[in-house]
């Protein structure tokens, strides 16, 4: 009978996928990992692992984390270790990297362009059956790009054989090729049934394809609580404009909850729009209830959104850093900083903010300098001087200034406070 422990290791290379070790052998000898090993993280460790083992569809797989590469310097965009990867799987007979590897040449993206080449070769794998190819080269001849002319008929050709063969994607296209008439009679009822079951099988594009027809007036009349049925399926699949939409929808009709839940959905995509809309309403919330953790949230999501460069989130943040809510300060070049993207795009607002601290900082630095001149026995300057005037005087001081030193002292200047020079 197997001690515990044996049970244990078994199981635990079972889940690992490695084999277990018989008690009194020596274990299999590991692969020592490298500092950048550990700096990809796990998951991307055990993709490396399986893919170095000669699994084809991690090859693939660790093939498209190079190509799309990580936030992480660790694991930066890599083209040439993609098509490496790519290669390998395509090597032992992996279609999806063959496509791939089509698709790359094709586009010229991750290999030397050469579209002969690529359309070739995606056109091999379709001729072979395989949906995946055939549904790209549906879309290929159905948008056309640079080398290859549109060509509806053979678009629908490909298309009508994808979605025959099970892609749900093609059948959501082929919809759009009867809707249109692309390639084919138009035929809107057939083109919203083939939408449908596209869409009854989660794919979004179908969804949003849907969403058009039911607020427009062909084949039937529009039906507006069709459309908004199917923007709430693709919100629920994940789709954040969706997201975004239907929070702002739930905002106007006063449903602050319901809205709050589908715009946090959309800024945890990255929707910056959700981010800027979250943070306004939390704002709100703050004044009406007068709670500072609304405020806190406020700042929080105008941050993020400032953060990816949306210039009226830049403007909401100053005016929130402006209004010290939270318990929040910012310095004032921080604030100014805010206002600037704003103003050289001709908001009046931002402009009028820059223009009340480069006001503000004048008067500050005239005081100073009054202040400093009392100091060191100047006296005070006659009502007639301006503020100007006294800048300019002592504008060749300004590290001194900026130091809060003042004017320089006599021991290090002479000729300051009518001392004559030694000698």
């Amino acid at each position: 009978m197997k001690s515990r422990s044996q049970q244990r290791r078994e199981k635990l290379a079972m889940e690992s996928g490695s084999t277990p070790c018989v008690p009194g052998e020596r274990a299999p000898a590991r692969k020592p990992m490298t500092l950048a090993d550990f700096a990809m993280g796990g998951e991307l460790y055990n993709l490396k692992t399986k893919a170095e083992a000669g699994d084809a569809e991690s090859q693939f797989e660790f093939g498209w984390a190079h190509y799309k590469g990580t936030s992480s310097r660790s694991f930066p965009q890599d083209f040439a270790k993609a098509v490496e990867w790519w290669r390998k799987a395509s090597a032992q007979g992996y279609l999806a990297a063959q496509l791939q590897l089509g698709l790359a040449q094709l586009e010229g993206n991750a290999l030397e362009q050469d579209v002969q080449t690529g359309i070739k070769e995606i056109t091999r794998l379709a001729d072979q059956g395989y949906p995946e190819a055939q549904g790209k080269l549906g879309a290929i001849y159905f948008n056309g790009q640079e080398g290859v002319a549109k060509d509806f008929d053979s678009a629908f050709h490909w298309l009508e054989l994808a979605a025959k063969n099970g892609h749900v994607g093609s059948q959501g296209d082929l919809g759009v090729c009867y809707y249109m008439g692309r390639g084919v009679e138009k035929d809107g009822v057939k083109g919203v049934e083939c939408l449908t079951k596209a869409a009854d099988q989660g794919d979004i594009r179908a969804m949003l394809n849907l969403i058009e027809v039911y607020n427009n007036d062909f084949p039937w009349e529009a039906n507006p609580a069709k459309a908004s049925e199917w923007r709430i399926k693709a919100a629920n699949a994940g789709h954040a404009q969706s997201q975004f939409e239907l929070g702002k929808k739930n905002l106007d009709e006063g449903d602050g909850v319901s809205a709050a839940a589908w715009l946090k959905q959309a800024a945890d995509q990255g929707h910056v729009l959700a981010k800027l809309e979250l943070g306004q309403y939390c704002f709100d919330l703050g004044k009406k209830h007068d709670e500072e953790r609304d405020y806190i949230s406020a700042g929080a999501w105008f941050k993020k959104a400032a953060d990816q460069g949306h210039v009226l989130a830049k403007l909401e943040l100053g005016q929130y850093y402006e209004a010290e809510k939270g318990g929040l300060k910012a310095f004032r070049s921080d604030i100014k900083l805010c206002y600037i993207p704003a103003a050289q795009q001709g908001n009046s607002f931002a402009k009028a903010r820059l223009a009340h601290f480069v006001k503000l900082e004048e008067a500050e630095l005239s005081a100073r300098i009054r202040e400093q001149c009392q100091k060191f026995g100047h006296g005070q300057q006659s009502s007639s001087s301006s503020s100007s005037t006294v800048t300019r005087q002592y504008a060749p001081q300004g590290d001194y200034l900026r130091d809060g030193y003042g004017i320089p002292h006599a021991a290090k200047d002479p000729r300051a406070r009518g001392n004559k020079p030694p000698g």
